[in-house]
């Protein structure tokens, strides 16, 4: 068994929380020391960030399960991570997430396990 990250996106955001959020993840991605990169983990493309999803992984070894967050899907998500080093974008990513919309997330973690992610959003607040 892996370790995950959760969430449920409770309400459809509207257009200007999805710009807001859209923004966020590309600053947090540029800010991150993890290299990240398409959703199947190869360096060949960047991530996927547009007005209708976000979808990224870790690069080569560090990638596991995509992260896909698709802002019309209103169900149960997950995304296992193994806690591999892209994990910590996971993490500031739907922290991210939880302050613009209507959020739900969760993980297999401790607070302890979230520090990273939860600092690397912060520094993007700033």
């Amino acid at each position: 068994m892996g370790y995950a990250q959760y969430f449920t996106i409770k309400t459809a955001p509207t257009k200007e929380q999805i710009e807001k959020f859209t923004s966020m993840v590309k600053l947090i991605i540029s800010k991150s020391t993890v290299a990240i990169v398409d959703g199947m983990g190869t360096n060949n493309t960047l991530p996927e960030i547009t007005n209708d999803a976000v979808i990224f992984n870790g690069e080569g070894d560090d990638s596991h399960e995509t992260f896909f967050m698709e802002f019309n899907d209103l169900e149960w998500n997950f995304v296992k991570t193994n806690r591999k080093p892209y994990d910590t974008v996971v993490t500031a990513v739907l922290h991210c997430a939880s302050d613009i919309m209507d959020i739900e997330i969760d993980s297999d973690g401790d607070e302890e396990d979230k520090e990273e992610g939860i600092a690397l959003y912060k520094s993007c607040k700033t």
